[in-house]
């Protein structure tokens, strides 16, 4: 993983671009991995002082057959600043006395998108399946919005995606599949924003029937300048689902008294 010193190419990083190092025989015996040793390690790979690295959970459990346990780390480095542990990895002995990153295949950029705001994730192990599952959360406060299962593949040595367990989208006034800012992505997975989207769509036409060409088209400007000011003032954070519902509700207030 690529860390950066923005949120959003650190959290790329994160997800996309953990090194190759699966291809390397790991030796037949070898040591506990600790967490001194995972410390180390991401100190020199980071250059960050060791006090700087904070560990944030560890598991362990054997992904690969071999004779020890991988190590599955949450961790924080001197380059995450403030945006949540940027270290998500499974540790393990790469070869004799070499401690490495297990590799994860490259996931399609748009399952992301059911996030919104501050994303971060947790990595457990399903001991059952064998499977090393990722549980995201995100600004939207809702319960577990994505989950990643992968699964190792000792042929190819590196994790591969199982399966995707994403939030559901609501129906709109517009298609969600077709959504790009996160604004109108994330009505789509709120129920109670989705409702007023619809709502408020029924009134604006309910509205614009009543006019001349010339009252619509004033009514169309009226309703960009209040899409741009909705997008400017309602950002996907602290309060957003609040400012978004009073915005909906007095746009809806407006368009009935006309």
């Amino acid at each position: 993983m690529k860390a950066t010193k923005t949120f959003a190419a650190l959290l790329s990083a994160v997800i996309f671009s953990i090194p190759t190092f699966g291809q390397s025989v790991p030796p037949a015996n070898a040591p506990k991995i600790t967490e001194e040793m995972v410390v180390e390690y991401l100190a020199k790979r980071y250059e960050c002082e060791p006090d700087a690295i904070h560990i944030d959970s560890t598991q362990y459990f054997n992904f690969t057959g071999h004779r020890y346990d991988e190590l599955i780390v949450v961790a924080s480095t001197c380059q995450t600043g403030t945006a949540g542990p940027d270290v998500h990895s499974v540790f393990s002995w790469i070869e004799e006395g070499k401690l490495g990153e297990l590799e994860f295949e490259e996931v399609d950029r748009k399952i992301y998108d059911v996030l919104l705001g501050n994303r971060n994730y947790v990595l457990d192990p399903d001991k059952n399946d064998r499977e090393l599952i990722e549980t995201f959360y995100d600004t939207s406060d809702r319960y577990r919005p994505l989950i990643l299962r992968f699964q190792w593949d000792s042929k190819q040595h590196k994790f591969f995606l199982n399966s995707v367990q994403s939030a559901p989208t609501y129906k709109t006034s517009y298609d969600c599949a077709r959504a790009r800012e996160e604004v109108d992505r994330a009505i789509c997975y709120e129920e109670s924003l989705a409702q007023l989207d619809l709502e408020l769509n029924d009134v604006y036409k309910s509205a614009a029937s009543k006019l001349t060409p010339e009252g619509r088209r004033s009514l169309v400007q009226q309703q960009r300048e209040w899409l741009t000011e909705r997008e400017r003032e309602c950002v996907i954070y602290k309060g957003w689902l609040e400012c978004l519902r009073d915005k909906y509700q007095k746009r809806i207030a407006e368009l009935k008294k006309q």
